[in-house]
């Protein structure tokens, strides 16, 4: 740059960007092309705006409301001109950083108009194949590339909206293994409620990011996460609102500390836990999944801990009850096999 202080292509580009009025680079260099762009070309381009990696091209489309042809003619017009970057295929496609920027500054209107577009969609797709919805988990690993680049808008979107984005994705994220994704949107989500006063969602969202460090073997992040999750409580339910208030959400919190503690083997202090989570749940119900899922945790911290007879004991008890109307039989084998049962 001529200046002695940029070392690295990232640092130049940074000075670039921060040129004062009246003496713009990208003005210089991309100010002439926006005369130039087609109507089809100036939506592509606005559409590729909101992807961060290569993406292909019927997504572009959908996105730019044009037909597949269309964005492919455009999209390798634009990549003869170095503004979008195709992969080796030329399938997949990417717009130029600097370009997206500029664009933004001078075409706002073209650009959050595909924005709109992209989250509307998304959500859509969301709260219709998410939640527990099994067999339409398919159609949202289709359409995965537009959903996670709709994710930006939803976290610096309402709160309310974007904690129902959690909750309907986590079942798909969960199950799709992208835990990254999941964990990413979790926490992001969690100081998005706190900021709110939702301390009711950073419970959940609390809980949700202590899951996967509990897939992911981590005791003491669990443990971190049980500690936040119990300090949102307090805040959401104070003192006086009644035994039942919030108890649900306070039993998760503690069941969390009880995987915290599993990881760790320290079986006293899980089993403890997951006692006390049971007793907050049969407060609500006798019989629910909620307490199906603690007793089968129970009996395998009895079993890890080396007291067979109490996690025979604990499943047997229950049995008669789960087997038919909320664990499959699939489930119950397996647990058999865990606990060493013939």
């Amino acid at each position: 740059m001529g200046k002695g202080r940029c070392r690295t292509v990232e640092s130049a580009l940074a000075f670039i960007r921060s040129s004062p009025p009246g003496n713009d680079p990208l003005e210089f260099i991309f100010g002439d092309l926006l005369e130039t762009f087609t109507e089809t070309e100036t939506n592509v381009l606005a559409a590729l705006a909101h992807f961060t990696s290569k993406v292909e091209a019927k997504f572009i489309a959908e996105l730019a409301e044009v037909s597949i042809g269309a964005a492919q003619t455009a999209l390798g017009d634009l990549a003869n001109r170095a503004l979008v970057i195709p992969d080796e295929e030329e399938k997949n496609f990417s717009l130029v950083p600097m370009v997206a920027d500029f664009l933004r500054n001078k075409r706002p209107e073209v650009v959050n108009g595909t924005g709109s577009r992209l989250e509307k969609r998304a959500y859509a797709l969301i709260v219709e194949n998410g939640y527990r919805k099994h067999e339409h988990f398919p159609v949202l690993d289709a359409a995965w590339p537009s959903v996670a680049a709709a994710l930006p808008r939803f976290l610096a979107g309402p709160n309310d909206r974007l904690q129902t984005v959690c909750a309907a994705l986590r079942p798909f994220l969960e199950f799709t293994g992208r835990w990254d994704e999941w964990q990413s949107l979790e926490q992001q989500a969690e100081a998005k409620a706190v900021a709110a006063g939702d301390h009711d969602s950073a419970v959940w969202r609390a809980f949700q990011t202590g899951w996967v460090h509990y897939l992911r073997g981590q005791a003491d992040a669990v443990l971190a996460c049980a500690d936040r999750a119990a300090a949102h409580w307090e805040k959401a339910f104070p003192k006086g609102n009644g035994t039942q208030s919030g108890a649900r959400e306070r039993a998760f919190a503690i069941r969390l500390r009880g995987l915290g503690h599993q990881l760790k083997q320290d079986y006293p202090a899980a089993i403890t836990s997951f006692r006390k989570t049971l007793d907050l749940h049969r407060s609500a119900a006798a019989e629910s999944e909620d307490v199906s899922i603690v007793l089968c945790a129970l009996a395998g911290t009895e079993a890890d801990s080396g007291d067979l007879a109490a996690a025979e004991g604990i499943i047997a008890r229950r049995c008669a009850w789960l087997a038919p109307s909320v664990l499959p039989r699939a489930w119950l084998e397996l647990l058999a096999i865990w606990l060493g049962w013939p």
